[in-house]
């Protein structure tokens, strides 16, 4: 080939090779931005997705917490004259003390009418005495007018006594109440503590297990769950509600 011949195809080799690698280029860089913009994708959906289940999860014991503040509040009303005298308190620092608050109260009043019942008891076995030896003077005919007098006094005295007594044992009716509204309120915190322990943790477990799936499916079956296992009632035994609880990690 002439000198001629060979600088032509040597420019023509060259035109191919830039026309070539142009558009390779194009492709690769076609390529780059679509597998970059296909992850990105994924990834934003992903975040969106565990945003908002998180966000779901967060709802849930936001609500479960309200519902254990409230039968907290709840359990926290006494009689006016406590509400009254612990005013000054702030409503937190009630919240916290009340239960301990109420079972002080409970022993106060139990302790007051046990000791008061056997300082009754106590006077009666000494006036019991009296009156068996003011009987036995009757019987022996030896009796005064200051004897028999004496003995209607005690006689009173007796009838004024058992009254007292009665008096102090009413303090069961205001105890009860006072222990039926704390088991009362204790028992409402358990449920809502383990329903949403149970629900969040299963929705959590779900989560990790099948990430694509629903969100608000996942919490539905999850809340579902919880319900059916709220103690062993119906089908459910207590095996079945022991063996989710380790599953959890709560055994």
């Amino acid at each position: 080939m002439t000198p001629k011949i060979d600088k032509q195809l040597d420019q023509l080799v060259e035109q191919v090779t830039q026309s070539v690698v142009a558009g390779l280029d194009a492709v690769i860089k076609d390529a780059i931005v679509k597998e970059v913009t296909n992850v990105l994708t994924k990834s934003l959906n992903k975040e969106i997705k565990d945003g908002e289940f998180f966000r779901k999860v967060n709802d849930d014991m936001r609500h479960g917490l309200e519902e254990i503040y409230k039968e907290i509040k709840k359990a926290k009303q006494n009689d006016s004259a406590a509400s009254l005298s612990s005013g000054s308190r702030s409503e937190t620092d009630q919240l916290i003390t009340e239960a301990s608050d109420q079972l002080d109260e409970i022993l106060k009043s139990t302790e007051d009418a046990t000791v008061r019942i056997m300082d009754i008891v106590e006077k009666h076995q000494e006036m019991i005495a009296q009156s068996g030896k003011l009987l036995r003077e009757f019987r022996s005919g030896g009796a005064s007018k200051d004897s028999v007098n004496r003995l209607i006094e005690l006689n009173d005295t007796h009838t004024s006594d058992l009254i007292d007594v009665m008096t102090a044992l009413s303090f069961q009716d205001l105890t009860g109440q006072r222990i039926k509204r704390i088991v009362s309120a204790l028992k409402r915190i358990e449920e809502v503590v383990f329903s949403l322990y149970v629900s969040t943790g299963l929705a959590v477990k779900k989560r990790d297990e099948e990430p694509e799936r629903d969100t608000e499916e996942i919490a539905k079956e999850a809340r579902q769950t919880a319900s059916e296992l709220k103690g062993p009632q119906g089908g459910t035994s207590q095996g079945d509600v022991d063996d989710l609880l380790k599953q959890l990690g709560l055994e």
